[in-house]
Parts: C-alpha cells; sequence; structure tokens
C-alpha cells in the first residue's frame, strides 16, 4: 500500500533533479557566451575599423543592436533610405542563417554592411545554440558602433531600427487630411489592430506613394541570370524572349497553420495561362523544388536547378527582376511591392493584412454552419486573426486562382477605364493598412463572394419555404 506514494515521491525527486540539471546548463552556457564576448567584440571592432572609409564617409549609421529576420532587414534598410533619402547611409547588420546573401547588394541608394557574428556554434542535446547568444551579441556590437562612430564619424546620425519605426510614427510623412484621419483614429481607438501599428501604415503609405531606386542585382549578376533564363527557354524549345512571372508559394503539406496557402498543383491551369501570355515562370517559396513542372513545362517554368545556380541568387533576382508576381501572401511578395511590379497576391489573410500596390484575393472565410462571411465583417470583426473567432478560413481554390490570375493578366495588358477594382473595398477605413497600401481587392473575389452569398440566402430562403410546406401538410 505504501509503494505507490513512494514511486510517486521517486518520479517528482527525478523531475525536480532534471529541471535543475536544465537550469544548471542554461546558467552554463550564458557564462560561457558572456565571457567569449569580449573576443566577439574584439573581432567586431577589427571589422569596424577595417571598413573605416565607409563609417567616415556616412552621414546616417543604423546600427545593429537587434537581431531582425530576413523581411525585417529589408524594411529597416528601407525605411532608412525613404527617410533619409539623398544621404549617405549606412547600414549594419549580423549575417543570419534565414538571410539571402544578396540582400546587401541590391541597394544603390544605401551602403549595406553584413558580417557574420564571431560565435561559437554549439549542437547541445539537439539544439543548434550560438556562443555568445545573438541578442547579448547583438547588443554589444550596437554600443560599440554608437563608440567607434562617435569618433570615425562624428557627424554622422545614429539611428537604430526602432528609431526608425518611430519616425514612421510621425504623421507628417502623410498628406495632411490623411495624416488629420489617422491623428483622430488614434485618439478615438488606441488599441485598434485595424491599422495594426501605426508605423506600419505609414510605412506602407510610402511604398505605394514615393519613388526611390529600385532594388537590383548588379548588371554582371542580371546578366549571368537573364542568360541561364534564355538558355532554359532554347533547350525547351522556345526560340524567342519572355517577361518573368515570379510565383510564390507558401504551402507547406500536411501544414495546419492558417496561414498556409493553396497546393502548388491548383496554381498549374493559370500557369498554363500565364505562360501562354508570354511568361516564363520562376518558382519560389515553400513547396520545395517541383522538378516535375520544371519538365512538363519544357523551359518555361524554371528552378535554381534547372538554371545551375545557388537558391539564393535565384530568389534575389525573381524578386527584384520578374515583371510581374503571382502567388500566396507571405514575404515573398515584399520585395515586387517596393519595385512596383504588377502583383495578384492570393490567399490572403488576416483580412486587414496587405501588399501595396497589389491586386489582392483574400482567403474565403465561413461561419461554423457552412455560410460566407459577409464583406462588412471581414473589414470590421474578423479583419485580424483570432483564433477564437467563431469562423472557418480555408484557402484559394484551383477555379480562384484560375478565374482572379485571367483578369490580372487582362488588366495588365489592357486597363479597364474607371473600375478601380471591387467596391466592397470600401469597406475598409480611409485610415486602415488595406487602403493605406493603395491595395485593390480582385474583382474576381467579389463577385465570387456576392454568388456564394446569394447562394446562401437561396438555399436559406427555400430551406424555409419547404419547412413552412411540411408543416401545412402535418
Amino acid at each position: 500500500m505504501k509503494w505507490p506514494a513512494k514511486e510517486k515521491n521517486h518520479k517528482a525527486m527525478l523531475n525536480k533533479i532534471k529541471l535543475l540539471l536544465k537550469r544548471i546548463n542554461r546558467i552554463g552556457m550564458a557564462a560561457v557566451g558572456y565571457l567569449l564576448l569580449p573576443i566577439s567584440g574584439a573581432v567586431f571592432i577589427a571589422r569596424l575599423l577595417v571598413n573605416w572609409r565607409r563609417i567616415r564617409r556616412a552621414e546616417i549609421i543604423v546600427i545593429p543592436n537587434q537581431k531582425l529576420n530576413f523581411g525585417n532587414t529589408v524594411i529597416v534598410i528601407d525605411m532608412a533610405r525613404r527617410i533619409y533619402a539623398g544621404k549617405n547611409i549606412l547600414v549594419l547588420f549580423p549575417q543570419d542563417r534565414g538571410h539571402n546573401p544578396y540582400l546587401a547588394r541590391v541597394w544603390s541608394d544605401a551602403d549595406v554592411y553584413t558580417f557574420p557574428r564571431f560565435c561559437l556554434s554549439v549542437r547541445f542535446k539537439s539544439r543548434h545554440l550560438l556562443l555568445p547568444e545573438r541578442t547579448p551579441h547583438d547588443r554589444m556590437a550596437g554600443a560599440l558602433t554608437k563608440f567607434l562612430a562617435r569618433i570615425l564619424a562624428p557627424q554622422a546620425e545614429l539611428i537604430d531600427p526602432v528609431g526608425l519605426r518611430e519616425k514612421f510614427n510621425n504623421l507628417d510623412l502623410l498628406p495632411l487630411h490623411l495624416g488629420a484621419d489617422v491623428a483622430a483614429w488614434k485618439k478615438e481607438k488606441p488599441n485598434d489592430p485595424m491599422i495594426l501599428s501605426v508605423w506600419y501604415s505609414i510605412y506602407n503609405y510610402c511604398i505605394s506613394a514615393q519613388d526611390v531606386p529600385p532594388m537590383r542585382l548588379s548588371n554582371l549578376l542580371r546578366d549571368q541570370v537573364r542568360g541561364r533564363l534564355a538558355v532554359a527557354r532554347r533547350a525547351g524549345g522556345h526560340e524567342t524572349d519572355a517577361k518573368l512571372c515570379v510565383f510564390y508559394s507558401k504551402y507547406a503539406e500536411n501544414s495546419i497553420h492558417h496561414l498556409n496557402g493553396s497546393p502548388i498543383d491548383d496554381y498549374i491551369p493559370a500557369f498554363e495561362k500565364i505562360i501562354g501570355r508570354g511568361y516564363q515562370i520562376m518558382l519560389t517559396g515553400d513547396s520545395g523544388r517541383r522538378d516535375d513542372l520544371v519538365q512538363r513545362f519544357k523551359g518555361m517554368v524554371v528552378n535554381e536547378e534547372a538554371l545551375s545556380i545557388s537558391r539564393d541568387l535565384f530568389n534575389m533576382y525573381a524578386a527584384t527582376e520578374a515583371d510581374i508576381f503571382v502567388g500566396d501572401n507571405g514575404g515573398g511578395a515584399f520585395l515586387s511591392s517596393i519595385n512596383t511590379k504588377h502583383q495578384l497576391v492570393m490567399n490572403s489573410y488576416p483580412f486587414l493584412s496587405s501588399v501595396p500596390n497589389a491586386w489582392i484575393f483574400h482567403m474565403w472565410a465561413h461561419y461554423e454552419d457552412g455560410r460566407p462571411v459577409p464583406y462588412d465583417e471581414l473589414a470590421t470583426t474578423y479583419a485580424s486573426y483570432d483564433p477564437g473567432h467563431n469562423i472557418h478560413v480555408e484557402p484559394n481554390d484551383m477555379d480562384d486562382i484560375l478565374a482572379a490570375v485571367e483578369f490580372f493578366l487582362d488588366e495588365i495588358d489592357a486597363p479597364s477605364e474607371g473600375i478601380g477594382g471591387s467596391k466592397l473595398v470600401l469597406e475598409w477605413p480611409t485610415v486602415s493598412l488595406f487602403r493605406m497600401s493603395n491595395s485593390t481587392l480582385s474583382p474576381v473575389y467579389e463577385r465570387r463572394l456576392l454568388e456564394k452569398l446569394s447562394q446562401a440566402d437561396g438555399a436559406s430562403v427555400k430551406s424555409g419555404a419547404s419547412g413552412k410546406i411540411a408543416a401545412t401538410e402535418g
């Protein structure tokens, strides 16, 4: 009778010991990391001193005091050149595995220096660790940059990513009427997620309204990739030149993430239409290489393997050089928007999210009983993501994609006068991210949503009538 209690106490003791060992390991690793900080700092100072001329001539220095993913790194560089247009800008940031190394080479109006962290790479119980860790290293790098910049470039303004965001909170970057609207909205509804955060909404407005030099690789690299694209077309029997379409997939097999896009196979009929309009398609995103599509379309659909170039170079060229963008909502659309390309963004969700200057085609939303959610509710009640919402969200299907792409291609070839996209877009407030990004809801989405709502209303009326008949007969 006493053994179960002893066994329970024994397990509890083992769990406490395991927890204690984990804490000791964490403390030990952190201690080793902090002991290595002076060495990492010395290496970082040496790297800055080697680049002293770049620092010396800089008027604006963006300091690397925090870890940034690829998308936020792009945003920081782009924000800096928009705020400080015409000035000598130096942006420093540490390399990460998620960064495309060609990102530092596509800016004509900013000097971007990316440096490797001097850290030990450690495998500990299936975990990959950097010692010192990224956060303390980057804070140290930011402090050392400030110290040396005051000596080498005392005239330079120093700013970090948070400071750049605060600059974009300045309503002076907006037209007077829009700035007044945003100020009133902030005062009336300070915690409203409709415009996410003011800095991001103003930044998206600036992308849609400002002219800046395009992101672009060197002529040498561009000629290299352009030549490989031509070789791939000729190998497939296509002798003529082609325009370029970058396709971005957000789909991952067996993913249950709410941002998962449409399976790439659902895009195949649309690929045929795009190719028929004279475009060669560059495959990027999360769906893998899909060599079967490369073989099927004989040089008119390509990946990095088909061109025998690195994936990083392939992705950067596709994102910055393609004439049009077609694909799922996600980071792959952002570079095209900065370069003001024609864009069709499918599977847009959350509904308040947007891509500057793009045609937007949302995911579909249904109540738990299967009825479609009206657009006025998508633009208000369900605008932001909330796992507690009583709606089901699903990606676009093959017919949606094909119809949206056909309309998109027609608009590029012969823009309709006076359409201005869907009337449903007026459901969004003027200060919403959707409107400030100059996004346009695809009229195909409007038409299909209204059809779904009409069918649901018809089924409801029919069901009600059948119920009355049954009651009468009873």
